[in-house]
């Protein structure tokens, strides 16, 4: 067993030797979602460094896996909980999620969000808290290896659009992984400090600046081909997830030859292949890409001066195009990683914090 694991690390599932492999094995293999990723940056004076992002060239996806000894050595992988973290169970948004989430979700106590894990033949549950600082811990502990020193305190960045519980859940979650919460700030407002916008403010008066924050996915695919809707079940969609993820990754920039989807038995033994262009990719994301588009009046595309893009998805050539062309040909902002920005404005901010308060 620990053999075979040593081919797994840093690898991905769709791999073709993983994918090779894995049919020799005589325990279980499954993908975890791993879209998105996990980020900690060291700040000294003007340089910025991500501390911890990349083992292998592979970011490190925000997940917690349990593999459990009782079921063949199945890992089952728990990831999302950023858009679990202080909501009900009943709200619209997460009876929408967990549709497309390869784990199990529950009402708890006062209708909280619980996620399940079964683990040596016991179901237990997790609130979206847990699992939130279980990564944490685990990237506290790649921090510390990577500086040489003990990490207490931390900057918290949020969605803007996080209410009062959620933000309160997402500094729980910052307490249990034993860190001191020195403030939480929205994620559009580290980016624009990643730019250096605080300061420039002050010199050249006021700017209006967009912050353009792009992310999602869809499984329509492998319901018009095999007549299967597999959003039923947890590990399909965790399956597909990962491979559309890894496809469009690899789309931007465009490769000389699409990138091929292949899934052994995604779903009761049928196998899914399909090839996806950037043509096609664009065609079937571009109802998503004008959404982006909506909802900005005359008057507030001609007053942006400065557009930041934040978030993976902002990598798509496609996006860029439609950027520019509805705000009049304007210059975008993406000479800091787009997966970076957000950490790194946090990054600017802890220390100054750390200055207006010494006796901290």
């Amino acid at each position: 067993m620990a053999e075979n694991a040593k081919r797994l690390i840093g690898r991905r599932f769709t791999d073709a030797s993983v994918q090779s492999d894995i049919k020799l094995w005589p325990f279980k293999v499954i993908a975890g979602p791993g879209d998105k990723s996990t980020i900690v940056v060291q700040y000294k004076g003007e340089e910025k460094q991500v501390a911890a992002e990349q083992i292998d060239d592979e970011t490190i996806s925000p997940s917690v896996c349990y593999a459990d000894p009782y079921d063949g050595g199945l890992c089952a992988s728990y990831a999302d909980a950023k858009r679990l973290i202080g909501q009900r169970f009943t709200d619209a948004s997460v009876q929408s999620d967990i549709m497309l989430w390869p784990f199990k979700v529950i009402a708890g106590p006062g209708d909280k969000s619980m996620i399940v894990v079964q683990y040596k033949g016991e179901e237990k549950q997790f609130a979206a808290e847990e699992i939130s600082s279980m990564v944490l811990i685990k990237m506290r502990e790649i921090a510390e290896a990577y500086l040489g020193t003990t990490i207490k305190k931390a900057v918290v960045t949020v969605p803007a659009y996080f209410n009062y519980s959620q933000r309160q859940a997402t500094k729980d979650a910052r307490v249990i992984a034993g860190l001191n919460v020195m403030r939480i700030i929205n994620e559009p407002t580290a980016a624009a400090i990643a730019y250096g916008l605080d300061k420039k403010a002050s010199s050249v008066g006021e700017k209006n600046v967009l912050i353009f924050d792009l992310g999602g996915g869809t499984f329509d695919e492998f319901k018009r081909k095999s007549k299967k809707d597999i959003t039923g079940n947890p590990r399909p969609v965790g399956r597909l997830r990962t491979a559309c993820e890894w496809a469009k990754r690899t789309l931007s920039p465009p490769l000389p030859r699409p990138p091929t989807i292949e899934i052994d038995s995604l779903y009761e033994g049928i196998d899914f292949y399909s090839n996806i262009t950037c043509a096609r990719f664009e065609e079937l994301t571009m109802d998503l890409f004008r959404k982006c588009m909506r909802g900005y009046q005359d008057g507030q595309r001609a007053a942006c001066t400065m557009f930041i893009l934040v978030g993976g998805s902002t990598r798509i050539p496609r996006v860029q195009q439609l950027l520019q062309d509805y705000f009049n040909g304007k210059e975008l902002c993406k000479n800091i990683n787009p997966d970076e920005a957000v950490a790194y404005g946090a990054a600017v901010q802890a220390p100054i914090l750390v200055w207006r308060r010494p006796e901290e």
